[in-house]
Protein backbone atom coordinates (compact mmCIF):
# COMPACT_ATOMS: atom_id res chain seq x y z
CA UNK A 1 0.00 0.00 0.00
CA UNK A 2 1.20 3.24 -1.01
CA UNK A 3 2.53 5.56 2.28
CA UNK A 4 -0.32 8.26 3.10
CA UNK A 5 0.58 11.84 1.67
CA UNK A 6 -1.88 14.10 3.98
CA UNK A 7 -1.29 17.18 1.54
CA UNK A 8 -1.65 15.52 -1.63
CA UNK A 9 -4.98 13.07 -0.30
CA UNK A 10 -6.35 17.18 1.05
CA UNK A 11 -5.50 18.51 -2.67
CA UNK A 12 -7.76 15.92 -4.15
CA UNK A 13 -10.23 15.95 -1.30
CA UNK A 14 -10.99 20.02 -1.73
CA UNK A 15 -11.24 19.12 -5.77
CA UNK A 16 -14.27 15.86 -4.64
CA UNK A 17 -12.29 13.23 -4.90
CA UNK A 18 -14.02 10.22 -3.29
CA UNK A 19 -10.70 8.12 -3.23
CA UNK A 20 -8.98 10.94 -1.17
CA UNK A 21 -11.72 11.25 1.25
CA UNK A 22 -11.80 7.45 2.01
CA UNK A 23 -7.51 7.60 2.31
CA UNK A 24 -8.00 10.38 4.69
CA UNK A 25 -11.05 8.18 6.44
CA UNK A 26 -8.92 4.75 6.77
CA UNK A 27 -5.95 7.09 7.87
CA UNK A 28 -7.67 9.03 10.61
CA UNK A 29 -10.57 6.74 11.49
CA UNK A 30 -8.97 4.46 14.31
CA UNK A 31 -7.58 7.64 16.00
CA UNK A 32 -11.05 9.42 15.88
CA UNK A 33 -12.63 6.26 17.76
CA UNK A 34 -9.84 5.57 19.96
CA UNK A 35 -10.00 9.13 21.02
CA UNK A 36 -14.00 9.54 20.97
CA UNK A 37 -13.79 6.07 23.61
CA UNK A 38 -11.29 7.96 25.92
CA UNK A 39 -13.60 10.32 26.07
CA UNK A 40 -17.22 9.23 25.93
CA UNK A 41 -16.55 5.94 27.91
CA UNK A 42 -17.12 2.29 27.04
CA UNK A 43 -20.42 3.35 24.51
CA UNK A 44 -19.19 1.91 21.68
CA UNK A 45 -21.73 3.30 19.61
CA UNK A 46 -21.42 6.92 20.90
CA UNK A 47 -17.79 6.76 19.44
CA UNK A 48 -18.88 5.32 16.30
CA UNK A 49 -21.33 7.88 15.71
CA UNK A 50 -18.73 10.76 16.82
CA UNK A 51 -16.25 8.95 13.95
CA UNK A 52 -19.22 9.36 11.19
CA UNK A 53 -20.08 12.88 12.37
CA UNK A 54 -16.33 13.70 11.77
CA UNK A 55 -16.30 12.15 8.26
CA UNK A 56 -20.08 13.77 7.48
CA UNK A 57 -18.35 17.11 8.31
CA UNK A 58 -15.04 16.78 6.36
CA UNK A 59 -16.93 15.59 3.44
CA UNK A 60 -19.03 18.52 3.46
CA UNK A 61 -16.74 21.10 4.37
CA UNK A 62 -14.27 19.67 2.09
CA UNK A 63 -14.02 23.16 -0.55
CA UNK A 64 -13.28 25.12 3.43
CA UNK A 65 -10.00 23.21 3.95
CA UNK A 66 -6.91 24.81 3.05
CA UNK A 67 -5.20 23.45 0.00
CA UNK A 68 -1.50 22.41 0.53
CA UNK A 69 -2.48 22.37 4.04
CA UNK A 70 -3.43 19.13 6.46
CA UNK A 71 -6.60 18.07 7.90
CA UNK A 72 -5.59 16.55 11.45
CA UNK A 73 -6.48 19.76 13.12
CA UNK A 74 -9.74 19.96 11.18
CA UNK A 75 -10.72 16.34 12.05
CA UNK A 76 -9.73 16.72 16.03
CA UNK A 77 -12.04 20.07 16.35
CA UNK A 78 -14.99 18.32 15.08
CA UNK A 79 -13.86 15.19 16.80
CA UNK A 80 -14.13 17.18 20.33
CA UNK A 81 -16.73 19.19 19.76
CA UNK A 82 -18.67 16.09 18.82
CA UNK A 83 -17.97 14.28 22.20
CA UNK A 84 -19.05 17.09 23.86
CA UNK A 85 -21.97 17.35 22.19
CA UNK A 86 -22.57 13.93 22.83
CA UNK A 87 -21.87 13.87 26.25
CA UNK A 88 -24.19 16.66 26.66
CA UNK A 89 -26.99 15.36 24.78
CA UNK A 90 -26.44 11.69 26.65
CA UNK A 91 -27.11 13.87 30.17
CA UNK A 92 -30.06 15.34 29.12
CA UNK A 93 -31.50 11.86 27.78
CA UNK A 94 -30.32 10.45 31.22
CA UNK A 95 -32.14 12.72 32.97
CA UNK A 96 -35.32 12.30 30.98
CA UNK A 97 -35.35 8.64 31.62
CA UNK A 98 -34.17 9.12 34.97
CA UNK A 99 -37.60 11.19 35.48
CA UNK A 100 -39.49 8.97 33.81
CA UNK A 101 -37.98 6.04 35.23
CA UNK A 102 -38.53 7.52 38.64
CA UNK A 103 -42.68 7.97 37.43
CA UNK A 104 -45.05 5.60 38.96
CA UNK A 105 -47.72 6.62 36.61
CA UNK A 106 -44.93 5.98 33.73
CA UNK A 107 -46.54 4.19 30.36
CA UNK A 108 -43.05 3.02 29.08
CA UNK A 109 -42.94 -0.28 27.77
CA UNK A 110 -40.56 -2.59 28.34
CA UNK A 111 -38.71 -3.98 25.47
CA UNK A 112 -39.71 -7.78 25.00
CA UNK A 113 -37.05 -10.18 23.63
CA UNK A 114 -38.67 -10.44 20.24
CA UNK A 115 -38.26 -6.27 20.03
CA UNK A 116 -34.63 -7.04 20.85
CA UNK A 117 -34.03 -9.58 18.45
CA UNK A 118 -35.69 -7.08 15.55
CA UNK A 119 -33.12 -3.87 16.88
CA UNK A 120 -30.18 -6.70 16.18
CA UNK A 121 -31.34 -7.63 12.84
CA UNK A 122 -32.02 -3.77 11.72
CA UNK A 123 -28.65 -3.32 12.93
CA UNK A 124 -26.87 -5.66 11.00
CA UNK A 125 -28.97 -4.46 7.94
CA UNK A 126 -27.46 -0.45 8.60
CA UNK A 127 -24.06 -2.20 9.24
CA UNK A 128 -23.99 -3.75 5.76
CA UNK A 129 -24.18 -0.08 4.07
CA UNK A 130 -20.78 0.51 2.57
CA UNK A 131 -20.39 3.62 3.04
CA UNK A 132 -20.10 4.94 6.40
CA UNK A 133 -21.66 8.52 5.61
CA UNK A 134 -24.68 6.77 3.98
CA UNK A 135 -24.64 4.56 7.22
CA UNK A 136 -24.60 7.20 9.54
CA UNK A 137 -27.57 9.17 8.06
CA UNK A 138 -29.81 5.71 7.27
CA UNK A 139 -29.05 5.33 11.25
CA UNK A 140 -30.18 8.80 12.51
CA UNK A 141 -33.04 8.75 9.51
CA UNK A 142 -34.24 5.39 10.72
CA UNK A 143 -33.23 4.51 14.23
CA UNK A 144 -33.57 7.85 15.74
CA UNK A 145 -36.27 9.40 13.87
CA UNK A 146 -34.62 12.08 12.52
CA UNK A 147 -35.97 14.33 9.68
CA UNK A 148 -35.02 15.69 6.53
CA UNK A 149 -34.50 19.06 8.20
CA UNK A 150 -32.88 18.32 10.76
CA UNK A 151 -30.13 16.11 9.05
CA UNK A 152 -29.91 18.80 6.49
CA UNK A 153 -28.93 21.37 9.34
CA UNK A 154 -27.01 19.23 11.25
CA UNK A 155 -25.04 17.93 8.19
CA UNK A 156 -25.04 20.92 5.48
CA UNK A 157 -26.27 17.96 3.35
CA UNK A 158 -29.14 18.97 0.77
CA UNK A 159 -32.46 17.27 1.34
CA UNK A 160 -32.25 15.97 -1.88
CA UNK A 161 -29.17 14.38 -1.42
CA UNK A 162 -30.12 12.92 2.04
CA UNK A 163 -33.37 11.58 0.43
CA UNK A 164 -30.99 9.69 -2.79
CA UNK A 165 -28.81 8.04 0.72
CA UNK A 166 -31.84 7.16 2.24
CA UNK A 167 -33.41 5.60 -1.14
CA UNK A 168 -29.75 3.95 -1.55
CA UNK A 169 -29.23 2.58 2.04
CA UNK A 170 -33.13 1.21 2.57
CA UNK A 171 -32.08 -0.64 -1.08
CA UNK A 172 -29.48 -2.37 0.68
CA UNK A 173 -31.03 -3.10 4.08
CA UNK A 174 -34.10 -4.65 2.24
CA UNK A 175 -31.94 -6.55 0.09
CA UNK A 176 -30.32 -8.32 3.37
CA UNK A 177 -33.20 -8.38 5.50
CA UNK A 178 -34.96 -10.39 2.72
CA UNK A 179 -32.35 -13.13 3.50
CA UNK A 180 -32.51 -12.84 6.90
CA UNK A 181 -36.41 -13.05 7.88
Amino acid sequence: MDEFNEIESVRRLIAGSEEAFNEIFYHYEGYVLRESLKRLGPNRQDAEDVVQEVFIKVWHNREKLESGGKVFNYIYTIMHNACINKIAKNKVRQKYLDEKLGDPNNKMITPSAENKELAEILHNAIEHISSPVKRNIIRRYVVDGEDYESLARETGMKNQTLRNFVSEGLKTMRKFLKNQL
